[in-house]
């Protein structure tokens, strides 16, 4: 899955990494160390432009349900992650994209 953020520069593209981070715990949103009872979450990684203008988050799931679990409970509008991110003067949420990996590559 693939989130991106428009924001004015890096001063508020960092607060909403570091924001979203320690929110988190450091833990990707359901993984079975954050929930054991909604595993699914295996990572997530957030980039910067060097510029500092846009935030963009590739987070990896075991499958579709499991990411829309966490969007149908975590993510609502209203909700803390929500609140987080309305709460930073410069960000502005550009929408999210899924993907589906139909092969990879491992190094050996």
């Amino acid at each position: 899955m693939a989130v991106s953020f428009e924001t004015t520069g890096h001063e508020a593209a960092r607060q909403l990494v570091d924001g979203l981070v320690d929110m988190m715990g450091g833990t990707q949103p359901g993984s079975a160390s954050a929930s054991p009872d909604r595993s699914g979450g295996i990572s997530s990684n957030f980039h910067i432009s060097e510029d500092g203008t846009r935030v963009f988050n590739y987070s990896e799931w075991t499958d579709e349900a499991a990411h829309q679990r966490v969007v149908d409970t975590s993510l609502q509008e209203g909700g803390a992650v929500m609140k987080l991110i309305a709460s930073i003067p410069g960000v502005t949420p550009l929408g999210f994209k899924r993907y589906v990996a139909p092969r990879g590559l491992v190094r050996r």
